[in-house]
């Protein structure tokens, strides 16, 4: 019996492969005349059918030849220090992108808030300066009348309204000015992180992969899942599914 070494929701997982009278499978009966059979089958049907939190492919299975090519210590105990140290990094460089990552979602969710709020300024101008110019066409005729009748308080009061509509109309437009450049300076930060991400992805895909070419070869070695817990920083407890 060996252990076929998967990737699910970002954890590694081990999955058994058993081996019996020269057949492989996952369950009996065995059905596969060699381990590659088995993997190239389901790179193409999911692993539901043994377990349905097994919903999974075996998209990106890797050759004994390519884990050789990377993995040049030649002890058991050498491999699993330099699983435990690319497990490691990989761990940080994950974290760094997750940061990145709500950071990113943060920022796209407070962008579209301001250009939300850029949008109620602009119809909320609108609707005061229309008010503005129908105050302006009215209280030019009672300016007029209040003045033939002498009354100066009337006319003080439509005078102070109209100042005040004005004022009220201006603090919303530097409102929305202020917004539009926290917008233009937040859209800046957003390309910037961005970019950020595009360029960790690489690595964190290159450090996967080496991570896992070295569980791989550990795994093919037949060494115990415990001891690859160890290597990994996980609890030692059940983990095939």
């Amino acid at each position: 019996m060996c252990s076929d070494p998967y990737r699910k929701g970002g954890n590694n997982k081990l999955i058994k492969i058993f081996h019996r009278e020269g057949k492989y499978g996952f369950s009996d009966p065995l059905t596969f005349s060699s381990v590659v059979e088995l993997i190239n089958h389901y790179r193409h049907e999911s692993l539901a059918q043994y377990n349905p939190k097994l919903d999974v492919k075996l998209l990106y299975p890797v050759s004994k030849h390519q884990q050789d090519q990377v993995v040049k210590e030649d002890s058991i105990e050498a491999v699993g220090k330099k699983l435990h140290e690319y497990h490691l990094q990989y761990q940080e460089k994950n974290r760094e992108y997750d940061r990145l990552y709500e950071e990113y979602t943060r920022t796209s969710q407070e962008i579209q808030m301001k250009r939300t709020a850029i949008e109620a300024f602009n119809e909320t101008i609108k609707i005061f300066e229309e008010q503005c110019q129908t105050q302006d066409r009215f209280s030019k005729e009672y300016i007029e009348k209040f003045r033939r009748e002498g009354n100066d308080k009337e006319i003080q009061r439509i005078m102070e309204n109209y100042d005040k509509l004005k004022s009220r109309i201006s603090e919303i437009v530097d409102s929305k000015r202020h917004l539009e450049v926290d917008l233009k300076t937040q859209a800046a930060d957003y390309r910037e992180i961005d970019k950020k991400m595009n360029s960790i992805k690489p690595d964190l895909i290159q450090l996967r992969k080496t991570r896992d070419q070295y569980l791989m070869w550990l795994t093919q070695k037949g060494v115990r899942q415990r001891k690859l817990n160890e290597w990994l920083g996980l609890k030692n407890e059940t983990t095939e599914e």
